[in-house]
């Protein structure tokens, strides 16, 4: 804590020593905090923040979303929206999608908080396509949350269930663990209103959401105890009283304010009820008639009539059914499914109809165009793969005959160099008769002058052949290399390795000779140059980055090399560590330039 105060010291130190200049960071430092879990910590820095040096439409408008985010996120009671509307009016001229989004969310927010159900769904409505096209997951898992309580709250049951399920389906992609538990618990609510045949399914969504909470090791108290309250109520319809009381006094020590004390107690008067512990239920539901929630009182007094009943009372039973009648009317009152839904659909009829109004008259002149595109579109790609199909055939005889030229030359050398090393042999036997010894001579120089011209040839065939290689390498790099015998052979091994698990079968040593050879035709300074710019490879990193450079994704040379998957993953790791190169590096397209 003493770390935080003396940060925000600095940070407003220099901003007042630098207004234009810092002003901004101190806003990112409290967008930061925002995100990074620390919202207390956010609100005392924009509370003390200098607003008389928003000097810009820009700077008052990031302010003012940064404070409303902050105030609620630390569940401060949002009572008027002159702050949001700052950001609201700018963010809706600008192209910033994502803070666009939550200008209009906050907005919601506010409306939320103040009960104005209309201006809550019309601005969480117009939030949901900015976040979605933005790809602002967590706040479309606010979004659909907030919703789907709203839904909740007013008696819509299935709409609710039906966007927490997105809501899930959202989180579990993107591993937001928190925002995953509260949908797990609302679902849990949401099967526990839906009766007792769904009792089974609410357990298992709200153990499942404990779990994930209280992995977070305290940082998320309050969605815990809503957890916890909403077992306690699940245990109490279920009439399993000890699991009830447990739940109860969980919830009652993270939960120490008065108001939230009125639930524990409404749950209390009802397991007595239940245990028929009549003068305990009653002592617990009387406390609830002091609480300031309909619900409560509504709860309280139905449970007072069924123990006035029980007892014989029935002027005291008839009196708190009429209370408790009186509650029921005003809980009522309070909710509006009707308003929500007719609301809902003509915010997204009228949306839907201003795109489609928009975007209609662009569609009628861009539809023959964009017909007339694809058709020049498929005649250009057919003849293009046709043209490449038909160089490729003609570059691969080309170089198979330039290999077959290749080998030709080669052996003529081999003869030649036999026959003079047997006429420098002859040559040196014939001491005397000088005649004999000269013709020797003279038949070596030929032998020798004829062997230097197929040098030649065969060196000229060779740049030739390089030529071809290049060209087929534009072409298609695959055509190179899959007539070779070791390339057959990395795929047999793939293959089995990949049907039995067990039986890791590798490379030997010629093996791995023949892949650095067939490299070294293809690409003569690869390895050469992969050596020297990365003096600290072993000889097993430049196999490794042989398969690379061969094609081979990471799936397969698991296979090839007999390791986990896992395993190639860290052994890349350590091999760009090798290389001294950054971790984002693709090696794949590092390679290419070694050759």
């Amino acid at each position: 804590m003493r770390n935080t105060l003396l940060l925000l010291s600095l940070i407003m130190f220099f901003s007042c020593s630098h207004p234009e200049n810092s002003l901004l960071p101190v806003l990112s430092r409290a967008d930061l905090l925002l995100q990074i879990g620390y919202a207390d910590s956010a609100l005392i820095l924009l509370d003390s923040f200098p607003v008389d040096d928003l000097t810009t439409v820009s700077l008052q408008a990031r302010h003012a979303l940064l404070l409303t985010q902050a105030m609620d996120k630390n569940y401060i009671t949002l009572t008027g929206d002159s702050l949001i509307r700052i950001a609201v009016k700018y963010y809706d001229s600008t192209n910033d999608l994502s803070s666009r989004a939550k200008a209009h969310y906050y907005w919601g927010r506010v409306h939320q908080d103040m009960g104005d159900v209309e201006g809550t769904v019309r601005e969480f409505l117009t939030a949901m396509p900015l976040a979605k096209k933005a790809k602002e997951h967590t706040l479309m898992c606010l979004l659909q949350g907030n919703l789907g309580y709203l839904c909740w709250e007013h008696g819509l049951l299935d709409e609710a269930d039906s966007l927490y399920k997105e809501e899930i389906q959202l989180t579990e992609l993107h591993r937001d663990s928190l925002h995953w538990a509260m949908a797990l618990a609302m679902r849990g609510d949401i099967c526990m209103e839906r009766g007792e045949e769904y009792y089974a399914e609410a357990e298992s969504c709200l153990k499942q959401a404990l779990m994930i909470v209280k992995a977070s090791f305290g940082m998320h108290l309050h969605e815990e105890s809503e957890i916890v309250r909403s077992l306690g109520y699940l245990y109490e319809r279920m009439s399993d009283f000890s699991k009830t009381t447990y739940f109860i006094n969980y919830y009652m020590t993270l939960q120490p304010y008065p108001e939230s004390m009125y639930e524990c107690y409404l749950l209390l008067g009802s397991t007595y009820y239940k245990q028929e512990k009549r003068d305990s239920a009653k002592v617990y539901l009387d406390k609830c008639l002091s609480s300031s929630s309909y619900s409560i009182k509504e709860g309280a007094y139905m449970r007072l009539a069924d123990i006035a009943r029980a007892e014989g009372k029935e002027t005291d039973a008839v009196y708190y059914e009429k209370c408790s009648l009186v509650y029921e009317d005003s809980v009522r009152q309070l909710e509006k499914p009707v308003e929500i839904v007719t609301l809902s659909k003509d915010i997204l009829y009228r949306q839907a109809a201003r795109k489609y109004a928009s975007s209609s008259l662009l569609y009628q002149y861009c539809i023959g165009g964009l017909v007339i595109l694809l058709l020049l579109a498929i005649v250009l790609f057919t003849y293009k793969r046709k043209y490449k199909k038909h160089e490729e055939v003609r570059l691969l005889k080309e170089h198979k005959s330039t290999l077959l030229l290749l080998e030709k030359f080669q052996q003529e050398i081999d003869t030649k160099e036999k026959e003079m090393l047997s006429l420098k042999r002859e040559c040196d036997e014939y001491d005397n008769g000088r005649l004999r010894q000269t013709q020797l001579i003279s038949a070596y120089e030929e032998l020798l002058m004829q062997k230097n011209e197929i040098c030649i040839q065969l060196e000229n065939q060779r740049v030739k052949d390089t030529l071809i290689i290049n060209q087929l390498q534009k072409k298609n790099f695959i055509s190179l290399i899959e007539n070779t015998p070791i390339y057959h052979r990395l795929l047999e091994l793939i293959k089995v390795n990949k049907e039995n698990p067990d039986l890791k079968e590798k490379l030997n040593e010629k093996e791995w000779e023949e892949l650095e050879t067939e490299i070294g035709k293809l690409f003569p300074e690869f390895i050469r140059n992969l050596s020297a710019k990365y003096t600290l490879l072993l000889m097993d990193d430049i196999h490794f980055c042989c398969l690379v450079r061969f094609g081979f994704k990471k799936a397969e040379i698991q296979y090839i090399l007999s390791r986990t998957l896992d395993a190639v993953y860290k052994y890349e790791k350590a091999l760009k560590g090798r290389m001294q190169i950054s971790k984002d590096v693709k090696l794949d397209e590092l390679l290419k330039r070694m050759e």
